[in-house]
């Protein structure tokens, strides 16, 4: 029997003044977004109220045109801020749809409005530690998922409206495994994703501690060296052998993988996409909860091909109310997963 990953055992009570915004975001900082690159903003208007928004300059027009996985990120921290909310009795109500990002440069947008209420008597309240959640991309142990979690992350999948499936079928984890490395470098050898990808790569640590957001070399398993080689002087990390090396580096972190999970449900536009982030945080809180780590394997869904090729292979017709949206690995680290940083609330904070 699995506690749920995103209810205390006890139910709220009678709360008093409500947290500070500044608190919530303090702790909702540890959520995920795509390559860190942490779009959000928040527009405190008064002690209840707020908007959440986003940045334009941290938007991924080349490699996330329609918006989606930033709109999904924006739905992954309103949750985080609910579940922060949630050990004050409080909870977070969104107001309104997210609408389409504009990718437009200029100041940042906003979004949805959210309230701050007191959690009503005998409702549960969201919980789970936001500062465990991580992408591991790390070795894991080559134990696969249980049943019982397997079928738990399910019904928490459920729960939120979305299918989750994990498989531990050894041809299928080495399938899918193979196919997100092959999708991985095909996608960096073009010149708009690896542009986009580059901007947000940080070779050295100087790099990465000065702006506290992006993809660092250490979190990925790389050697700044090969990181900045492939970027800055891609045509040399084409050549034979150095490619070699930077596929034998990558395919090592990938050792002891022995399930892998994909994510499908309703993504027939923004609505869909931010309640599908607040779903994956859930069901992200819930993975750290069974002991377990993912590394999510997004060129696969983002490539047509690779995506067609999934769809095929695990046999699902898929249509916008039905759609595989997400693939990870998932399983039992052997060391940490190195923590990325990010940026300092104040630079959220409106």
């Amino acid at each position: 029997m699995h506690p749920s990953p995103t209810s205390s055992s006890d139910v709220a009570g009678h709360p008093g003044r409500p947290p500070a915004w500044g608190d919530l975001t303090v702790e909702a900082m540890a959520a995920p977004s795509p390559h860190n690159t942490q779009p959000w903003v928040l527009e405190v208007i008064d002690e209840r109220t707020a908007w959440l928004g986003y940045d334009p300059a941290r938007l991924l027009p080349d490699t996330d045109s329609t918006g989606r996985f930033q709109t999904i990120a924006l739905g992954v921290f309103a949750e985080a801020l609910d579940v922060a909310a949630g050990r004050a009795g409080h909870r977070v109500v969104v107001v309104g749809s997210p609408g389409r990002l504009d990718m437009t440069p200029g100041p940042p947008r906003r979004a949805v409005e959210l309230r701050l209420e007191p959690a009503p008597h005998g409702e549960r309240i969201p919980t789970g530690d936001l500062e465990a959640r991580c992408t591991n991309r790390r070795p894991y142990n080559g134990l696969p998922v249980s049943a019982d979690a397997a079928v738990f992350l399910a019904e928490v999948g459920r729960g939120g409206g979305h299918e989750v499936v994990i498989t531990s079928q050894p041809a299928l984890v080495d399938w899918a495994v193979d196919l997100n490395t092959e999708t991985l470098f095909y996608d960096l050898s073009g010149l708009k994703e690896r542009g986009e990808l580059g901007r947000w790569i940080r070779a050295s640590s100087r790099h990465e501690a000065t702006s506290r957001d992006g993809l660092s070399a250490r979190c990925l398993g790389f050697p700044g060296a090969l990181v900045g080689l492939f970027f800055r002087y891609h045509r040399l990390a084409e050549t034979p052998g150095v490619k070699q090396m930077l596929r034998v580096y990558y395919r090592r972190s990938q050792r002891g993988t022995a399930s892998v999970g994909w994510i499908r449900g309703p993504q027939r536009g923004p609505d869909d996409w931010f309640r599908a982030g607040r779903m994956l945080l859930r069901l992200w809180l819930a993975i750290g909860q069974e002991g377990l780590v993912i590394h999510p394997y997004g060129s696969v869904i983002t490539n047509p091909t690779s995506h067609r090729r999934l769809a095929e292979k695990i046999k699902v017709t898929e249509d916008p109310d039905d759609e595989l949206w997400l693939l990870f690995r998932i399983g039992a680290p052997t060391r940490a997963a190195r923590q990325s940083y990010r940026l300092d609330a104040t630079e959220v904070l409106r």
